[in-house]
C-alpha cells in the first residue's frame, strides 16, 4: 500500500508526487516490466487516482489538479514532511526500483537525486 501522510494537504502533494515519481523509476530504464506494471496499478489503483481528482474517469487522462499538486510537492513536501514521514517517502519510491527486481543505474540515479531533494 501506498503510504501517504496523515494531513489532508500533504496527503494530496503526496499522492501525485509519488505516482509522478514512482512512475519516473519504473520507466528509468526505458521499459516496464509486467511486474512494474502491476505494482503500479497495485499502488497507484484507478478509482483510488479518480478519487483524489487526479485523473478523469472517461478518459484516464490526468487532470490539471494531478499536475498541480505534483509541481507543489516538488517545493513544498521537503519542508513540510517530518524527518520520518520523508523517510517513508523515500521507503515507498525505493520499493518502485524494485518492484522488477535489480535496481538499475537509471533507477538508482533517479532515487538518488529524489533524496538529496528531501535531505535535511
Amino acid at each position: 500500500m501506498t503510504w501517504l501522510p496523515n494531513d489532508p494537504q500533504l496527503h494530496a502533494m503526496a499522492l501525485a508526487f509519488l505516482h509522478q515519481m514512482t512512475t519516473a523509476i519504473l520507466n528509468a530504464d526505458g521499459e516496464l516490466s509486467p511486474g512494474e506494471l502491476v505494482f503500479l496499478d497495485q499502488e497507484f489503483p484507478t478509482h483510488k487516482m479518480v478519487m483524489a481528482g487526479f485523473v478523469k474517469p472517461t478518459t484516464n487522462a490526468h487532470t490539471f489538479e494531478y499536475y498541480r499538486a505534483a509541481a507543489r510537492a516538488f517545493t513544498e513536501l521537503p519542508a513540510k514532511l517530518s524527518k520520518e514521514e520523508r523517510a517513508q517517502l523515500f521507503d515507498q519510491l525505493k520499493r518502485a526500483a524494485t518492484a522488477a527486481a535489480a535496481v538499475t543505474p537509471e533507477e538508482h540515479d533517479l532515487l538518488m537525486a529524489i533524496k538529496a531533494l528531501f535531505a535535511a
